[in-house]
Order: C-alpha cells, then sequence, then structure tokens
C-alpha cells in the first residue's frame, strides 16, 4: 500500500510593497482583524494534509513575521532571495533540509492572496496525487478582449483570448520535481528583467516539465494596490466562519 504524500506550503513573502505603499510591506497590513500573511497560513494549517509551512521572509521582517503568526505552529521561516525566483529556490532548499521529501507535493504561494480556500488547495493536490510528473496552478480564462501595449499605451496588438489564462496561486509541484528546475535554473545566472520566469510554472516549463491550469471555485484576488483592500476584507468576513477553518485549533499552541 502506497503513503500518500505529504502536503508542504511554501508562501513567498520577501517583498517590500513599493507598489502598494504605507509603512509595513502588505503582507502585514491588517485584512479584517489579522494581518494579510496570517489568512494564508492559517488557511493551509487548517488542512491535515499539511505536513508544515515554509514562509521565506525578506531582511529586517523578523519582528513583524513573529507578531504576524504569533500562536501558530508548524510554520518555520528562511531568508528571501533578491528576486522571485530566488526567494522560492531557498524555500525549497529549506524544506527538502526540514525533511520534506521528493515525492511530497510543494504548493507555493503568494503571502499578498489571502483569500486562498481549502477547495482550491485540495484541487490541485489532487491533481498531483493523480500525476506528480506535472506541476499545477489555478487560474481563469480570460474573457476580456485582451490587447499588447507599449509602455506609452498605445496597442500595439491583439492576443488571442481563448488561449490566454491569468494564472494564480498556489502552483503546486512534487518538491522534487520543481527543486530540480530551480536548481537548473539558478545555474544561468540569470539577471532579474526580461529574462526571469515570472513565476514557477515559467521555472518548471523551461526545465521540460508539462504543466497544467485548474479553474479554482473561490475568488483569489491578489492584494496589489490599496484599493484592493475593500474587497478583500468584505470576502475574508465572510470566509471567516468558513469550516475549513475548523481544525485550526490543533494547530495552534498551548497558552
Amino acid at each position: 500500500m502506497s503513503i500518500q504524500p505529504r502536503l508542504w506550503a511554501l508562501i513567498v513573502a520577501g517583498g517590500t510593497g513599493t507598489r502598494f505603499g504605507g509603512q509595513v510591506p502588505k503582507q502585514y497590513v491588517d485584512l479584517a482583524g489579522k494581518p494579510t500573511i496570517r489568512w494564508s497560513i492559517e488557511a493551509f494549517l487548517a488542512l491535515e494534509e499539511t505536513a508544515g509551512v515554509m514562509v521565506a521572509i525578506g531582511a529586517g521582517q523578523d519582528a513583524p513575521f513573529a507578531q504576524a503568526t504569533a500562536g501558530l505552529a508548524d510554520v518555520m521561516t528562511t531568508s528571501g532571495g533578491a528576486t522571485r525566483q530566488e526567494s522560492v529556490h531557498r524555500g525549497l532548499e529549506a524544506l527538502a533540509k526540514a525533511g520534506a521529501t521528493p515525492e511530497d507535493v510543494v504548493m507555493i504561494h503568494d503571502a499578498a492572496r489571502p483569500l486562498i480556500h481549502s477547495r482550491d488547495i485540495h484541487q490541485v493536490y489532487a491533481a498531483l496525487l493523480r500525476d506528480s510528473a506535472r506541476g499545477y496552478a489555478l487560474g481563469f480564462p480570460q474573457s476580456d478582449a485582451l490587447k499588447h501595449a507599449g509602455a506609452d499605451g498605445l496597442v500595439q496588438g491583439e492576443r488571442i483570448r481563448k488561449e490566454t489564462w491569468a494564472v494564480q496561486t498556489p502552483q503546486g509541484f512534487a518538491l522534487g520535481v520543481i527543486l530540480v528546475a530551480h536548481r537548473a535554473l539558478a545555474t544561468q545566472g540569470l539577471t532579474p528583467g526580461e529574462d526571469s520566469p515570472s513565476d514557477d510554472l515559467a521555472v518548471a516549463t523551461r526545465g521540460g516539465v508539462a504543466c497544467a491550469l485548474i479553474r479554482p471555485a473561490h475568488v483569489n484576488i491578489k492584494l496589489t494596490e490599496q484599493t484592493d483592500t475593500v474587497a478583500i476584507e468584505e470576502l475574508l468576513r465572510v470566509r471567516a466562519t468558513d469550516s475549513a477553518m475548523s481544525g485550526l485549533a490543533r494547530r495552534m499552541k498551548a497558552a
């Protein structure tokens, strides 16, 4: 009888939130009574399949992170890098050192997406249980007309809408699969810019890994601008009583 692979979450939280503005990075901004990052961590910890959560945090963010995650068990940290790719790579290596096996599943998630729902995490996890050689991510097929425009806003061309998806997180892989892809890419010495992969699906596909997109069942807005907080907070208040959070109490540290 085969043993089901464990689920690990790797949350990327090393950004400084320059575009968002404000006095603190957006991952520590209060949303509906909790720091942004805590919503995502709790969503993963509420699942029985989750073995632990690794968070890649930025330099000088130890204190706000400790405050944001007070009382939570099974949460580990590693230092983020200069790019998202480097932060994820460091997090994957840290998970391997922490006991995650190549066959285990890792979900790479942005701290700025606090609306992640247990049902959608399970969708990605179930897909990996069926075929762990592939990578999977949440995403929505585009319904609007899509144009390619330059920095000046002038339209330069049109993109085929039916072939275009807006990709979200989490993005899931067998740990061994995505770690090999990140290690290979790290040896190429890419500098931040157009040559850098936009996300982990891009890292995986550059490494020859087939990837597929899964349409989420729930809204999964990313906190980008301060104007996003109103909509996200309203949705979080509705989600606060979600049954998926009922298993969180077992993960709380004893007072």
